[in-house]
């Protein structure tokens, strides 16, 4: 067989398990996404992807979510076909974004587990466990089944991890330094939060290339001087670029406290209830990549949790703050991967567990969030609205909503304002916090219900002050 033909194959092997993957994913999110309206920043975000109005309200910045709000525009606009009522169609852009996030998880493990000596067998069970489980995770999941703008985050942040990581194995990396570079500036453009995973993607830019000082010089020149030029022409098409450099330059770290830091551990648990263990296989084909790809890997999960402990201000404190860690999640997933790709690349190993025990025990272990999300949702409520104590509503049990990623079914958004609009006289004041306000805000603007009706917010009295965003 000559190279050519063998690289052939290779490549039509890596698009059927692309393929497999993203399938599989997209079934399992559309099935999981909530079908029409939700509560307070969803319904806010569902409807200015409707009417394309700016987010005004909210505690983000002008800067923030522009790219998911030109994405999910353009889907809305696309879709009237589908069975789905407007602000169902919105939630399907983050089931379709988290389908597509899977694969460059996978292609990431896989290309580390190549790298490591893996044979084919195993380089695949790394990028297909890699990619399940962190499909799987309860905050991906349940993003996935909602509308935001952190799965097409999550998917430019894997994106660029797999090109710095072609970069780092590559010995011609220019192609793979731009693209990881053009994917973090489209990233900016969504979410800062991708500023924290630099470091991790610098080292694994340069994993395996020969680093010299006039190379690094030129970079930095050539690069500086085409993000200048980005921003101006950025700035000149209306893009908020003031806003997003104040965002940047106004942070502050400050201490965390005791509760964050226990915190960490347990959100990440309750991500891989069982394939957390796996992690422990992944230190050797990790090594064997080199130093670099290990503090690269390291330095993408350890920059995201530095960032949420060291956060802003502690009156910007939010209550579903733990959303926020999930860009750590994407290099533990991969870790998770290479872990069971050693773990079946050991003969002693599959010897033992030859036949049907390997991928039974294998399979166990990563469906077992399918087990341990429903049973944390009937016993570990008093706990969870200790952590993070938040409101009952109509059609809305807190606990089981934060606990249980899909979202299927759920329409007491809808309903509650059906019911509100139905028992209002003609011409009332209404007055309601965050919440409420966002789905009557949105019947009345998308819908066209009671324009009669005079929309007032306020803010929830907490026990620790005021707090717009009580979730």
């Amino acid at each position: 067989m000559n190279r050519s033909s063998a690289r052939s194959r290779t490549l039509v092997h890596a698009l059927g398990v692309s393929g497999f993957i993203a399938g599989a994913g997209l079934i399992v999110y559309c099935l999981s996404a909530a079908p029409t309206v939700l509560w307070g920043d969803d319904a806010e975000l569902q409807r200015i992807a409707i009417t394309g109005e700016s987010r005004a309200i909210g505690q983000s910045s002008a800067a923030s979510h522009l790219l998911w709000q030109a994405v999910a525009i353009g889907f809305v606009r696309s879709t009237t076909w589908l069975p789905v009522d407007a602000a169902g169609r919105v939630t399907l852009v983050s089931a379709f974004a988290a389908a597509l996030a899977l694969v460059p998880v996978g292609a990431s493990a896989g290309l580390i587990a190549v790298r490591a000596g893996f044979s084919r067998r195993g380089s695949d069970v790394a990028g297909i466990v890699a990619a399940l489980a962190f499909g799987l995770s309860h905050t991906f999941w349940l993003l996935a089944s909602r509308p935001d703008a952190y799965t097409i985050q999550t998917l430019l942040l894997a994106t660029s991890l797999w090109s710095m990581l072609r970069a780092g194995f590559s010995a011609r990396p220019i192609l793979w330094w731009v693209i990881g570079a053009a994917t973090v500036v489209l990233a900016m453009t969504n979410h800062v939060m991708i500023l924290a995973s630099l470091p991790g993607l610098a080292f694994l830019g340069i994993a395996g290339v020969r680093i010299r000082v006039r190379t690094v010089i030129w970079t930095g020149i050539v690069g500086g001087s085409a993000l200048l030029v980005i921003g101006v022409f950025a700035s000149k098409a209306g893009f908020p670029i003031g806003a997003l450099v104040r965002a940047i330059v106004s942070y502050r770290p400050y201490l965390p406290s005791f509760m964050d830091i226990a915190l960490v551990p347990v959100y990440l648990v309750y991500q891989f209830p069982v394939a957390l263990l796996l992690v422990w296989w992944a230190g050797r084909p990790l090594v064997r990549c080199g130093i670099a790809t290990f503090l690269g890997i390291a330095l993408t999960y350890s920059g995201v949790v530095g960032l949420m402990l060291f956060r802003f201000h502690p009156e910007m404190y939010v209550r579903d703050q733990f959303l926020f860690y999930l860009p750590s999640y994407v290099p533990v997933a991969i870790m998770i991967g290479l872990g069971a790709g050693e773990f079946s690349n050991r003969p002693a190993v599959m010897t033992r567990l030859h036949g049907w025990r390997g991928p039974v025990l294998l399979g166990s272990i990563l469906l077992a969030p399918l087990v341990v999300y429903p049973v944390a949702t009937l016993l570990a409520g008093g706990v969870a609205t200790r952590l993070a104590p938040s409101r009952v509503l109509p059609g809305r049990d807190p606990v089981s909503y934060y606990l249980w990623p899909p979202k299927t079914g759920y329409t007491g958004a809808r309903e509650y304002a059906e019911a509100a609009f139905g028992a209002l006289p003609v011409g009332a004041i209404v007055v309601a916090d965050w919440l409420p306000y966002q789905v009557l805000r949105y019947a009345q603007v998308v819908e066209r219900a009671r324009p009669d009706l005079r929309l007032e917010m306020i803010n929830a009295v907490l026990r620790n002050g005021w707090d717009p965003r009580v979730p």
